[in-house]
């Protein structure tokens, strides 16, 4: 028995996949992504354009030329519409299938929907901001990043006094 011919059909239609072509029609969708979009059924929702489903089609617009000139793959995190109008935002892993020219054939890709996500960073940063102390975010490779308003203040004091008076610096 192999357990992987069952699982896969599964994931397939877990994971939120498409095909559209490179002036942004959709050529597929599966049944999770059409839901995702609030769309009753797979052929309402292939007749939409890709642009009109983001909620900032220059977003669209950007990605895609920068996607078509330099890479192969790539990732977005961008706001989404809904049919009904409702924004969420997802993370596109988007890659491009080109002919044995080179040429943009079409796009494949999947959409993540971290619409819980951003909203925690969003409550995370309101929450460091309102602290009555300096705080410092540092990132993975330990680059100070996020400086609260009080920080920055701060450190503009110092640039300020360091450009007045370096010997007090």
């Amino acid at each position: 028995m192999n357990p992987s011919r069952h699982i896969e059909p599964c994931l397939k239609m877990c994971r939120r996949l498409y095909r559209t072509t490179v002036d942004g029609h959709i050529l597929d969708a599966n049944p999770a992504l059409v839901h995702m979009f609030g769309f009753q059924d797979r052929e309402s929702f292939l007749a939409v354009k890709v642009e009109d489903l983001y909620a900032d089609p220059a977003v669209n617009k950007k990605f895609n030329d920068e996607l078509v000139e330099n890479d192969i793959s790539a990732s977005l995190e961008s706001e989404f519409r809904k049919r009904d109008g409702a924004t969420f935002w997802a993370e596109d892993h988007i890659q491009v299938i080109r002919d044995e020219d080179g040429n943009p054939l079409f796009y494949e890709g999947s959409l993540t929907d971290i619409t819980e996500r951003k909203r925690a960073e969003q409550q995370m940063r309101a929450l460091i901001e309102a602290m009555p102390d300096g705080v410092l975010v540092a990132n993975s490779m330990g680059t100070l990043s996020s400086p609260t308003r009080r920080v920055r203040r701060y450190s503009a004091t110092v640039r300020m006094n360091c450009s007045v008076s370096p010997s007090r610096c």
